[in-house]
């Protein structure tokens, strides 16, 4: 856990090990966050039916899965199909975890995700759009690790939502933890079919999404700033900040 910020523990779940409520922080100005509207998670394949149940009783009514094509046949979210739970597909290619580590592999985890919020700003932005859509509903958002893909689209909730840095951090750190287990079992398969992949690969440090943020001022002014770049008219983003925050009271 980095620093001073707590960072909330994953939901209890048998079949997923990074499903975290974003609603447990607070802003730099003191609102609180409002719990079940936003899940991030890894992947939903392994969910058993009581961890379904769980979900949709925590809330969830809608799954936007940023996985390729080849990740979500190699392993089908449980609710592609589902008439409970509403499942959107919007692949996010990170030139990693989308090609099964086949292509380059960047030199760090900072450049993947500039790379990623640059030349996916529409996808950024019909996830973002479709979510606007679940004004009361849980929606979960998730990819395989829960780490990268998933992790850019938290810190962009998190920034529309006024949180400091220093919490989006937090809560990107965190996955490295609560998925070790998984992330050792993946390494052992890779090499066992010959790709060996950095280390860092498997790590969220940090200084890795400080840069990413660092790299967002620098072109934006503000890191936040960059959300208005993604088109959204104002009645979608009235409705992602109410879901977002707390009403005063």
């Amino acid at each position: 856990m980095e620093g001073k910020v707590k960072v909330p523990t994953p939901l209890d779940l048998e079949g997923a090990h990074n499903v975290r409520d974003l609603g447990t922080y607070v802003n730099a100005e003191g609102k609180r966050l409002r719990e079940h509207q936003f899940l991030r998670g890894d992947s939903l394949a392994g969910l058993t039916s009581e961890d379904q149940r769980k979900l949709m009783a925590y809330g969830v009514k809608a799954v936007i899965d940023f996985r390729s094509s080849q990740e979500k046949n190699q392993a089908p979210c449980v609710w592609e199909g589902s008439k409970e739970v509403d499942y959107y597909s919007i692949p996010l290619l990170d030139e990693m975890n989308s090609s099964s580590f086949q292509s380059r592999i960047p030199d760090s985890m900072s450049e993947l995700y500039i790379k990623l919020l640059e030349n996916n700003k529409a996808e950024f932005a019909q996830a973002l759009r479709i979510m606007s859509g679940y004004k009361e509903d849980c929606v979960i958002f998730n990819c395989t690790a829960g780490k990268d893909r998933t992790g850019i689209m938290a810190m962009l909730l998190l920034l529309m939502a006024g949180v400091d840095h220093e919490v989006i951090i937090a809560d990107y750190a965190e996955s490295e933890f609560n998925m070790k287990d998984a992330f050792q079992s993946q390494k052992e398969q890779l090499l066992d079919i010959g790709i060996e992949v950095p280390e860092f690969a498997f790590q969220s440090k940090p200084d890795q999404m400080a840069a990413t943020l660092d790299a967002l001022t620098s072109k934006y002014g503000r890191a936040d700033a960059y959300l208005s770049t993604l088109g959204l008219k104002a009645e979608e983003i009235s409705c992602l900040k109410h879901k977002l925050l707390m009403e005063e009271e």
